[in-house]
């Protein structure tokens, strides 16, 4: 009999000592409730991970910090991308949202300006970087997904636009240069803009290289072709393309 009390409380201690071991941080009390926000909080879990009362809410760098899985990757270095991130996407107020493997999910804010229009995120080929252009397809720059640091910010015109899409490519495509420069295509109702940035990816920074519009306003942003030296915009059915030469000094020049 004395052996059979023992065991029934062992086992009474090890239910209630069972949620202290699978996760301590979610009592409130004594050291656990100084640890609030210092957790990462993970997706889909319906666990109040980093304590402050929320499940399952984005992360940002103001109340999580950066995730320190990642936080130290190289940016530069294309696998470190594919091995840690699961997803990104831009949202109005110029905020990009990126899920890692853990299934965390960061929201970075890249620019101040608040908008309505959705932020266009592509990953810069070769690396790990985001090129994230402004809901107002304006501004341009760097994201680091790892921790967030934003860097290169440029502005390409004080024009605010309501549609914009970007493209990649090797303009030149010759010894002396093999670098990928960003085609941006914007548009409102009284113009269209064409914009080459250069990227410099050891130092993290961004150029203008040369801008232009045209009066032409029915161009499907998305559609912009971009060949070495060329870039054509997409027109209506019943319109001709317009064409740009781009010279050895990243010009623009009307075809």
């Amino acid at each position: 009999m004395k052996h059979t009390r023992l065991g029934i409380g062992l086992i009474a201690i090890a239910l209630f000592a069972l949620p202290w071991a699978m996760n301590i941080s979610h009592f409130h009390f004594g050291v656990a409730s100084a640890r609030a926000n210092a957790a990462i909080e993970i997706d889909e879990n319906d666990i109040d991970d980093d304590g402050d009362g929320m499940i399952d809410e984005m992360n940002t760098l103001d109340e999580n910090g950066a995730n320190p899985a990642y936080s130290a990757l190289d940016p530069t270095d294309k696998d470190n991308f594919f091995s840690s991130v699961k997803s990104f996407s831009g949202y109005e107020n110029n905020t990009v949202l990126v899920r890692f493997n853990d299934n965390s999910v960061y929201q970075y804010t890249v620019f101040t300006d608040d908008t309505s229009y959705d932020t266009t995120v592509r990953r810069y080929k070769r690396t790990s970087y985001l090129v994230v252009l402004s809901g107002d397809g304006n501004e341009i720059a760097l994201l680091n997904p790892f921790n967030g640091i934003v860097s290169g910010d440029t502005m390409i015109s004080d024009t605010e636009y309501t549609d914009s899409g970007m493209k990649q490519w090797n303009l030149r495509r010759d010894e002396g240069d093999k670098t990928i420069e960003v085609i941006v295509t914007a548009k409102n109702d009284d113009e269209t803009r064409v914009s080459i940035i250069r990227v410099n990816v050891g130092d993290a920074t961004l150029t203008l290289a040369s801008t232009d519009t045209v009066s032409e306003t029915n161009v499907n942003v998305d559609k912009t072709k971009v060949r070495s030296h060329w870039i054509v915009l997409r027109v209506g059915i019943l319109q001709p393309k317009v064409i740009f030469y781009v010279n050895d000094d990243y010009e623009l020049e009307r075809a």
